[in-house]
């Protein structure tokens, strides 16, 4: 994790910029509303970026369109930029929340969204968020119940696209934005929906905060020192988990029940937390943790639960938890060719299959032919290389611990009418390679 040190403004923006260059920063957008933490932000890298080996310095105003004025505002951004001679570009958004849709995380959401889709290799946007924004952030996490990765709140440096988000202001007070402002005698934007308490954040910002700092002085400084210290615990439960992961995951991206068994309570569920993360989820809490054990983990063995949740589905097969997506129905005659040179990928594109060379395997005659895959129709039978006799194909799924509802997708090799392989799982005999000899092996690999 990647921090400025300095707490006094000049000096933390001025090491920002040398830490910018030495990282190999070819563009830096500031993300510009046009009050005042973004207007000091972007002031104050122009004046500090006029060197012979300054870093291109731009400016990009969104536009949520759910205030009459924002159209004035982006003018005024427009003429700012104007008069310090940096590109400035403005994006129009749709952030009208839905039935249900927490208004701010919604123009969060489209806001970034936006960031994104300009953000090139080597490129960073930089924001204006300050100690104040960190403290109400972490406070907000705390009334939510979130979790140590909740409550690290902001982190100072984060991928965004193809390229970077900094914050580097983060430990700069509101006070000395304010003041460097005031001097500098700058004209900025004053939003008033900034003063609605019925936002919760402007009721913390507006009301909380400077109650608390009538008795506790140091409040936003105490509250950022412990976000810190949080991301860090974070970083470590994150760290614990990865190596929990390695130890128990299996085959077709899941997680060994057994193994997982092994671990303590607390690790099991930040285990969870994790792969779940991983899996593209939000991480579970309290209520869905203890549903996942109960309902899940904790079925009887011959039972195969599912539990549908943020449209996927938590499953338990053979001593195994998946997270599976439900896949659309593949025409069961589907067939193509393919002649192992390229990675073929599966309909519905679950998967792909693709050869490498190896010792045993496939026979490397195989190689360059004109071979068809296709799906399981029924009735398949095969010998594979490992095993005494030949067995019905539905039979070899089963005892391989192949998920029932990826059988009817499975990929079958074939050379002519013969099933010569099942991808990711066996050669049938009489077609493999000697193990000392050049072979292929085909790995199928989920997407």
């Amino acid at each position: 994790m990647v921090t400025i040190n300095s707490c006094n403004l000049n000096d933390s923006l001025s090491a920002f910029l040398v830490f910018a260059k030495n990282a190999g920063c070819r563009r830096l957008t500031v993300a510009y509303s046009g009050g005042i933490d973004s207007h000091v932000l972007l002031v104050q890298l122009f004046q500090l970026n006029q060197t012979d080996d300054a870093i291109p310095l731009d400016a990009i105003y969104i536009n949520h369109n759910l205030n009459t004025q924002s159209d004035d505002w982006g003018k005024h951004c427009d003429k700012i930029c104007a008069s310090l001679n940096v590109p400035f570009k403005q994006i129009n958004v749709q952030a009208k929340p839905l039935t249900g849709e927490s208004p701010e995380e919604k123009a969060r959401l489209v806001r970034y969204q936006a960031f994104e889709t300009e953000m090139q290799a080597e490129h960073w946007l930089v924001t204006a968020q300050h100690k104040e924004d960190q403290a109400e952030t972490l406070l907000l996490q705390l009334l939510r119940g979130s979790g140590a990765d909740g409550l690290a709140a902001m982190p100072f440096n984060r991928e965004l696209g193809s390229g970077m988000h900094y914050r580097p202001l983060l430990k700069i007070s509101k006070a000395e934005i304010t003041t460097y402002a005031t001097e500098n005698k700058l004209q900025w934007i004053e939003d008033p929906s900034n003063q609605d308490i019925s936002i919760a954040r402007n009721y913390l910002r507006n009301t909380v905060i400077p109650a608390l700092n009538i008795k506790w002085p140091e409040t936003t400084s105490m509250l950022s020192r412990s976000s810190e210290w949080l991301a860090e615990s974070s970083i470590l439960m994150e760290e614990v988990a990865e190596q929990d992961f390695q130890l128990c995951k299996g085959d077709y991206q899941s997680l060994v029940i057994d193994e997982l068994k092994q671990l303590s309570l607390s690790h099991q569920k930040n285990l969870l937390r994790y792969w779940f993360h991983q899996s593209g989820l939000k991480r579970p809490g309290i209520e869905k943790l203890n549903v996942i054990f109960e309902q899940v983990i904790g079925a009887r063995e011959d039972a195969n639960p599912c539990l549908n949740w943020q449209g996927k589905n938590i499953r338990r097969y053979q001593n195994k938890l998946y997270i599976t997506t439900a896949l659309p129905d593949i025409d069961a005659s589907w067939q193509t060719k393919w002649d192992l040179k390229s990675v073929l990928n599966l309909p519905e594109n679950w998967a792909s299959i693709k050869a490498i060379e190896t010792k045993g395997g496939l026979s490397n005659q195989f190689s360059g032919q004109a071979l068809t895959v296709k799906i399981r129709s029924g009735g398949e039978h095969c010998h594979p290389v490992e095993r005494v006799r030949n067995r019905r194909l539905k039979k070899l799924f089963q005892e391989y611990s192949i998920p029932p509802w990826l059988r009817d997708r499975w990929p079958l090799l074939y050379a002519g009418q013969q099933l010569i392989a099942v991808p990711g799982l066996f050669i049938c005999r009489g077609f493999e390679a000697k193990p000392t000899e050049d072979g292929i092996s085909l790995l199928l690999e989920q997407l």
